[in-house]
């Protein structure tokens, strides 16, 4: 018996389609999908020895010890469920891979303002979404998420969620 390789043309099919699907899974604490968000960090497919595809897609938690890990790995699974020719997956997270704001895409940006979370730029210092003002203050290290701290806008006083610069927390 002759064993027919999966052609290239088919493993690069496969690769666009993931990604694609990849793009619509979303954070489950902002409605800003993991590609936005800077969380994806690559994309493998490969020829099984059995047949058919075989896929690896690594991420990175915005925030070590992130609770939403387990959601996030199980809406990747059920999104990209649908890939017929896709006969193995495995999802790998890279906590030692820092994810930073920089990672978070002018799309991702633009989506968080609109739910109120602000971004910093690389000095520290934050927009205030709602009236764009600078005069973001941060009132609490503690916020809704582990990737969030609290604050308010000192020019139109509502509240502002920021998000950490840094998965380790830190400022950078």
């Amino acid at each position: 018996m002759v064993t027919v390789g999966v052609s290239q043309d088919l493993l690069a099919s496969t690769e666009a389609e993931l990604r694609e699907y990849l793009a619509r899974v979303e954070d489950p604490e902002l409605p800003v999908s993991i590609t936005e968000l800077g969380m994806l960090r690559g994309v493998t497919v490969t020829e099984r020895e059995s047949g058919g595809v075989a896929a690896g897609v690594s991420l990175v938690p915005t925030f070590l010890g992130c609770s939403a890990q387990l959601f996030i790995e199980r809406d990747v699974r059920a999104a990209v469920d649908a890939l017929e020719d896709l006969t193995e997956l495995h999802v790998e997270w890279c906590p030692a891979t820092e994810w930073s704001t920089s990672d978070i895409t002018s799309v991702g940006r633009e989506q968080l303002r609109h739910v109120g979370v602000a971004v910093p730029d690389p000095d520290g210092g934050a927009r205030c979404p709602h009236c764009g003002s600078e005069r973001v203050v941060v009132d609490s290290e503690f916020g809704a998420a582990l990737c969030r701290r609290l604050g308010h806008c000192e020019a139109c006083g509502d509240p502002v969620e920021i998000m950490r610069s840094t998965s380790s927390g830190g400022r950078r």
